[in-house]
């Protein structure tokens, strides 16, 4: 059995399922209607153009990203492009209420938010006068 050396990264791994297993699914995902099966190739350019968007808001280097999502295809998207973009990635528990997850916010020095529904924004928006975060600061 081969280790994988500590210094690969999750990215490191997905280009390597991309380079030897471009067309093999890497997810199934419900897309509304139906099944739908991602390759590993269609992830990584998903990741790619949702990076893309996520710097031209103007997530960069360093910043801390607070991610308030349900799980899904497009939670994992967000995780590798902010991970691609060189963000850090903070995960928020959906289930919280909406002042248990303005302080982990606060606490994790996130200076954006990724929210994916209007019912987790409609817990954050009390918080956003005490976060200081503009709508320039929401990914949505």
């Amino acid at each position: 059995m081969n280790r994988v050396s500590s210094r690969e990264t999750v990215l490191d791994l997905l280009l390597n399922q991309v380079a030897t297993r471009p067309d093999r699914p890497s997810f199934h995902h419900w897309d509304g209607d139906a099944w739908g099966i991602k390759t590993w190739q269609g992830l990584a350019a998903d990741v790619a153009q949702v990076g893309r968007g996520l710097q031209s808001a103007g997530i960069k280097l360093g910043d801390r990203v607070a991610l308030l999502a349900d799980n899904s295809y497009e939670w994992v998207l967000c995780d590798l492009a902010l991970q691609a973009v060189g963000a850090v990635s903070v995960p928020l528990h959906t289930q919280l209420g909406g002042e248990q997850i303005g302080e982990q916010i606060a606490h994790s020095g996130s200076t954006f938010v990724i929210v994916s529904s209007i019912e987790l924004f409609s817990k954050l928006e009390p918080q956003l006068s005490k976060l200081k975060l503009g709508p320039q600061q929401l990914v949505t």
